[in-house]
């Protein structure tokens, strides 16, 4: 278990989401799937079914399962056309030259249209001219086997669709809400951890430190998606990004300060455990009340938690060691920093 957790992780530092992946996992199912319902046909044929469904694989980039069934349909669409235009033109060598010349202009003309991600301009554009190029002793010939490439098209758009469907959208919102989930138990643990004293060796084994690995995954999932998906309203993402990354970040300088005041061994006060017992508890309410609806609208409630009393609580401490004053520094900087993000999260995107 301890290698698969390992190995996991490793994929995820290499492809956070996994989603090239899935990808490259789906592109590999197409093309056996396709080699094996063309089992029977020639070579040529079945290299063009597996060509074709390899290529129709890659340039999908749209990101809900309606928009990404036009996309398929429209791609498949163009690359058949084209295929069928470079086999016409095949005979002719000037006419050849013009048409790749003009193909080329428009595909990168194309890319201008929402498409700067996309490999499908070029990929329409290669096929075209693979189809010159083919070992066919005629048009007519080449014709005879048009249906190698009409298959791996049409397999490809089935594993597309069905083969790890992914609705990115509802991705980015599932991982924002399981964030605020995160944060709201780390917050809990924490308060647990004043309350009882809790005692180990090793910091990194307490459950509210252990919840670190989570919060980056999340956090990566969502940038990989706001990186590679043309997302509607995709300031609204931006900023929300922004604000999920100052909450972590925040909620991991607060895990340093109790990091410091774990390895000094320094005992807190009665009062001073209550307080910040009494903080974390609230904090944790404000989390597990945020949630970010499908159109990246986020509710919950805009009080701010009461950090006031923290300094009064510690004013009277004698604070001559400088790694507790950073660290009781630190702890009021990280509340204050989720005070106000996770206001301006409710408040910001909900127009108020």
């Amino acid at each position: 278990m301890i290698y698969l957790k390992r190995w996991q992780t490793l994929l995820w530092s290499i492809d956070p989401g996994y989603f090239q992946l899935k990808q490259a996992v789906k592109t590999l199912v197409a093309i056996l799937i396709a080699l094996w319902f063309m089992r029977h046909e020639t070579q040529l044929t079945q290299v063009m079914a597996a060509f074709a469904a390899g290529m129709s694989m890659q340039g999908i980039v749209a990101t809900t399962w309606l928009s990404r069934l036009y996309q398929v349909l429209l791609f498949n669409s163009l690359y058949f056309a084209l295929f069928l235009v470079g086999l016409l033109i095949r005979d002719s060598q000037e006419l050849t030259a013009v048409v790749l010349v003009i193909l080329g202009f428009a595909v990168n003309y194309a890319r201008r249209f929402g498409l700067q991600t996309s490999m499908a301009p070029m990929i329409a554009w290669m096929l075209c001219f693979v189809a010159t190029i083919l070992p066919f002793q005629s048009t007519t010939q080449a014709l005879l086997h048009i249906y190698g490439l009409l298959a791996g098209l049409l397999i490809a758009a089935a594993v597309m669709m069905l083969l790890f469907p992914q609705n990115y959208r509802r991705l980015f919102v599932s991982n924002s809400n399981q964030l605020f989930k995160t944060l709201g138990q780390g917050m809990l643990d924490v308060r647990r951890y004043l309350l009882l004293g809790v005692k180990a060796t090793d910091f990194e084994t307490l459950p509210f430190a252990k919840i670190k690995t989570n919060l980056h995954h999340l956090l990566d999932s969502n940038q990989t998606i706001e990186e590679n998906c043309d997302l509607d309203d995709q300031k609204r993402v931006d900023d929300i990004l922004i604000h999920l990354y100052v909450l972590v970040n925040a909620y991991l300088m607060m895990l340093e300060a109790y990091r410091a005041l774990h390895a000094k061994a320094y005992p807190l006060s009665r009062a001073g455990r209550c307080c910040l017992s009494r903080i974390s508890k609230q904090f944790a309410r404000l989390f597990f009340m945020m949630r970010m609806r499908g159109n990246f609208l986020v509710a919950g409630s805009t009080i701010k938690v009461d950090i006031n009393t923290l300094a009064e609580k510690f004013n009277d401490v004698s604070l001559r060691d400088p790694t507790l004053v950073i660290a009781l520094l630190h702890l009021k900087l990280s509340f204050t920093l989720i005070n106000r993000h996770l206001c301006e999260l409710v408040r910001g995107h909900n127009g108020t």
